[in-house]
């Protein structure tokens, strides 16, 4: 289990670094809320597509399929419900340019890459650094 909970986290995490950029770079903006909501949702969106998947297995069968749908449609609502009700309370997105390009692909590169714990740690060094690029520190 927390095998599966640490690669859930580190998905979630290279989700966020990932699509960042782009993100500041289309919208100039992010809320800090996102983040942590992508990592609690990609827990719950495994479990409604393991779900999704057991109901077609058990369409067939009638009754088991019946329930299996309908358990899926009570997860769905559940989860529509407590999103809506959690960006009704989060806070306004926060205004970042984005950060410089070839720096930011730089660190993500040796991040993805680096083998020894210091070539990690430089390219989260060069992310950070593409975002102070583009703030002009």
């Amino acid at each position: 289990m927390l095998a599966h909970t640490t690669g859930t986290v580190v998905v979630g995490l290279a989700a966020v670094v990932a699509l960042t950029p782009l993100q500041l770079g289309a919208f100039g903006e992010m809320s800090l809320v996102g983040p942590l909501a992508t990592l609690v949702m990609l827990p719950v969106v495994a479990a409604v597509l393991a779900l999704a998947a057991l109901t077609v297995a058990l369409a067939p069968l009638g009754a088991a399929g019946t329930a299996c749908a309908a358990a899926l449609g009570a997860l769905d609502r559940a989860v529509a419900s407590a999103v809506v009700t959690t960006a009704a309370h989060a806070p306004d997105p926060i205004a970042f340019p984005a950060p410089h390009p070839v720096v930011y692909a730089a660190g993500l590169i040796l991040v993805a890459a680096g083998r020894r714990h210091p070539v990690r740690v430089a390219g989260l060094a060069l992310i950070v650094a593409a975002f102070a690029k583009s703030c002009g520190v």
